[in-house]
């Protein structure tokens, strides 16, 4: 079985429509996503009514939850304590409405299949919470944790926004990267390709129109600011 894996959208249509055609270029028999639909992009709502029309499984996202947290709205899984929230919510939950909150309100924190005889987790962050990182330099202890007593052969991961497969201990990690806001030098949308059949796992990276993008910054009045928006698109970074 194909199954496409896309991550962090963050409010950039531009980029997930390009993600998306890439992806029906594919042909896969299932498209999961794994949240951050809306937070610290131009285009919130579309995008989360994007996926929400398309009817792709979806689990929640740190942002998602930064979010309705922002609107208080009551998450399927609430955020762990001390979490502090990033400014500029509002301007989101504004854009977002009611409709688009209640669909990420109702968004689960894991979504699981089972495909060729592999059993395979899909989670925002890693199988705890949805807000700390599991990256290839995490501490083997850690990474333990987070792997043992999972009840799954695969863990797909996505939040830090930087494409990674590895495998540990016997179960295959991965992570998808990022539809709307790369974090690794890299512009490109990234998304993942998973085929069970033949138990490989693909890092695909996508092009699109940053001058589109940071338009639609500049025409809904994006209040980090078109020029931030496109020298943080263009690095594939920001502090």
């Amino acid at each position: 079985m194909k199954i496409a894996v896309i991550s962090d959208i963050h409010g950039n249509l531009t980029a997930l429509e390009a993600v998306l055609r890439d992806v029906d270029g594919q042909s896969p028999d299932a498209t999961v996503c794994l949240g951050d639909l809306a937070y610290k992009g131009p285009q919130p709502a579309a995008c989360t009514e994007r996926i929400r029309h398309l009817g792709i499984p979806c689990v929640h996202g740190n942002t998602d939850l930064y979010l309705l947290d922002c609107a208080k709205i009551a998450p399927t899984r609430p955020l762990p304590e001390g979490i502090n929230m990033p400014g500029y919510l509002k301007w989101h939950v504004d854009q977002l409405g009611q409709e688009n909150l209640a669909y990420l309100a109702g968004l689960p924190f894991e979504h699981r299949m089972d495909a060729d005889g592999v059993r395979i987790r899909f989670v925002h962050a890693n199988p705890q919470d949805a807000v700390t990182p599991l990256r290839p330099t995490t501490p083997l202890e850690k990474i333990h944790e987070y792997v043992f007593g999972m009840d799954a052969d695969w863990l797909i991961m996505g939040h830090i926004h930087t494409p990674f497969a590895f495998r540990f201990a016997g179960s295959q990690l991965v992570n998808t990267g990022a539809v709307g806001f790369s974090l690794d030098y890299d512009w490109r949308a990234s998304w993942a390709l998973l085929d069970t059949a033949t138990g490989t796992v693909t890092l695909r990276r996508v092009t699109y129109s940053i001058e589109d993008a940071v338009a639609a910054a500049a025409a809904a009045g994006f209040p980090f600011g078109a020029d931030w928006y496109d020298r943080a698109l263009r690095m594939g970074y920001h502090n």
